[in-house]
């Protein structure tokens, strides 16, 4: 875990798209994936319901 994946953490949450956030930050989508993977293992958690068309954060 580092620091750029509590930002793209919080991006997603507002955009609610990992295609978005990724255009946001100018990365791969495959990047915005993982940074959340790593944070989901971190906390051990579930971060976000994936869906085709959008990030559902979970509760």
């Amino acid at each position: 875990m580092n620091i750029k994946d509590l930002y793209y953490f919080q991006r997603l949450i507002s955009t609610q798209s990992y295609t978005q956030t990724a255009a946001d930050f100018h990365v791969s989508q495959p990047t915005i994936s993982q940074a959340i993977k790593r944070l989901e293992r971190h906390f051990q958690v579930t971060l976000f319901f994936r869906q085709a068309k959008a990030a559902g954060r979970s509760s």
